[in-house]
């Protein structure tokens, strides 16, 4: 039984191209046969994907040989690591398929989206799934050209051309960098085994370190990171499940290749550094554009392009574990509000929205920020040495105490707030105390990812030192954003963030990806 439910996993990619082909029979409206047999296939494997999650975890990593032709393979691997994201991906993906039927009923070309849905969801499998640098390569690869054709899903818009030649060319800057990354690793174990790479890393420091920063530079590419974000803010030309279709192992890719090749990135301190740089920058930018934002689904974009920068950052750190954690929740989460986000003014209609910049107040500002250190002492006296000593965590238990500081202060503008605060104090520590539940069992539940983290002492601390004050920063503009727009240099600051500071723009029209000229030769 467990051979057999090892190669059905195995065979989920396979499943999905097959289920691609099937659709190029049927590419017009109301495919009955293609959206029946869509949604089995993803059912299916869902709960293989859950089944196989359950047998690693009992009993251990497994392997399958596809084709070996040395050095190169092509395997997959399933560990705690892939099995985890297969789950979730199949799962996204049978939403982002069952919704599509309804979504898309009546469209003449339903079929040709759900097959290119399939295709990208097979590619992604693939990618998470692989055991050898050859493997993940063709999967990395074909996840992008995949999405590419539902990016040009309605060719006739300009706008829609527009975002699929952008997101075309920094992929292929992606692919260049993994491509030689994966030669120098290959070349220098004498195999694509993922697993034997990671074991001789650390022999071989220059060539590890190299590879270490293409691997950097592609993660970084894949996920949307500032400054080549611009592309993720204008995928709305494209029908609302791409935009859901993305938390599945497509915008977060980048993630998994770092958590993936974890190893070799621990041989460069100066890679993870820069990983906690532009990871740091991209979260700023993207959660305080996401404020600005009077559209939905822009708001939800920057929304994901900080969240991915956040991602960046804990690996960058060294928190791989707490990264894989980040981007399971995050997926489903921004999943569900993408394609849920039809609803949001009707039910913004029926609450009271709440100024945040009404909490102000010296008196009042000190005791919430009293109650949220509070919150985040307890949960670094709860931790213990173990945990104290992980990489990355006390930054990240900073970060959680400045967002517990926010909830405060949504909190205290309600009435009653003397009634409400001690309430939000007791929820806040059960927060913490689950954040460290999460950790302790991610030092427990994932033993592939890499764990001896180097320490690079003055540097790091200066580094964590930075990334506190910048995120305690931003969470006061985050207050007191609608009164900053009052002043002219607030309103500066203000447009210049709606924008992203306009550095998206400039970089495309240097490598030549000018908006205004595709526009008017479309």
């Amino acid at each position: 039984m467990t051979a057999q439910l090892i190669w059905g996993i195995a065979s989920a990619p396979a499943l999905f191209a097959a289920l691609a082909l099937f659709a190029s029979l049927q590419p017009g409206q109301r495919p009955l046969a293609l959206r029946k047999f869509a949604k089995l296939v993803s059912i299916f494997a869902a709960i293989l994907g859950f089944a196989s999650a359950i047998l690693v975890f009992a009993e251990g990593d497994q392997s399958v040989s596809l084709v070996t032709i040395e050095p190169l393979s092509l395997s997959l691997m399933l560990d705690r690591l892939s099995v985890s994201l297969a789950f979730m991906v199949c799962l996204v993906g049978t939403i982002c398929i069952s919704f599509s039927c309804r979504y898309l009923d009546g469209d003449q070309d339903q079929g040709r989206f759900l097959g290119w849905m399939s295709a990208t969801l097979g590619s992604v499998l693939l990618l998470i799934l692989s055991g050898s640098m050859t493997t993940l390569l063709i999967g990395w690869v074909a996840t992008s050209l995949a999405l590419h054709q539902l990016l040009l899903f309605y060719r006739d818009r300009p706008e829609a051309r527009r975002v699929a030649h952008k997101k075309f060319v920094f992929a292929r800057l992606g692919d260049v960098a993994l491509g030689f990354a994966a030669i120098l690793l290959i070349w220098t174990a004498g195999t694509d085994d993922i697993s034997a790479i990671g074991a001789v890393a650390a022999d071989h420091q220059a060539v590890a370190a190299l590879a270490a920063l293409c691997l950097a530079f592609a993660a970084l590419l894949k996920s949307a990171q500032f400054p080549t974000h611009g592309w993720l803010l204008e995928v709305m030309e494209t029908p609302t499940p791409v935009s859901a279709l993305l938390h599945a192992g497509i915008v977060n890719a980048g993630g998994f290749l770092l958590l993936r090749m974890s190893d070799v990135l621990i041989t460069s301190p100066a890679v993870l550094l820069l990983l906690v740089v532009v990871g740091g920058v991209t979260a700023l930018v993207g959660t305080l554009a996401m404020l600005t934002q009077t559209s939905i689904k822009s708001a939800l974009a920057w929304s994901t392009v900080g969240q991915m920068g956040f991602m960046i950052m804990q690996c960058g750190f060294g928190a791989f574990t707490a990264a894989l954690l980040h981007i399971l929740g995050h997926s489903a989460y921004k999943a569900y509000a993408f394609l849920s986000s039809g609803g949001v003014i009707d039910r913004a209609r029926q609450t009271r929205f709440i100024r945040m910049d009404q909490s102000s107040g010296i008196a009042r500002t000190a005791l919430l920020l009293t109650m949220a250190v509070s919150a985040g002492a307890f949960t670094l006296w709860l931790a213990g040495p173990q945990l104290l000593s992980k990489a990355g965590f006390i930054p990240l238990v900073a970060i959680l105490t400045i967002g517990l500081g926010h909830w405060f202060a949504q909190s205290s503008v309600r009435q009653h707030m003397f009634l409400a605060l001690p309430l939000i104090f007791i929820l806040s520590i059960g927060v913490c105390a689950v954040y460290l539940a999460i950790q302790s069992a991610g030092l427990v539940g994932y033993p592939d990812l890499a764990a001896n983290i180097p320490q690079t002492g003055t540097v790091q601390t200066v580094f964590e030192m930075m990334t506190i004050i910048a995120f305690f920063t931003a969470a006061l503009i985050a207050l007191h954003i609608s009164t900053i727009n009052n002043t002219a240099v607030g309103k500066t600051l203000y447009l210049g963030l709606r924008r992203g500071f306009y550095i998206g723009q400039k970089l495309e029209k240097w490598l030549g990806i000018d908006p205004a000229h595709k526009t008017r030769n479309a």
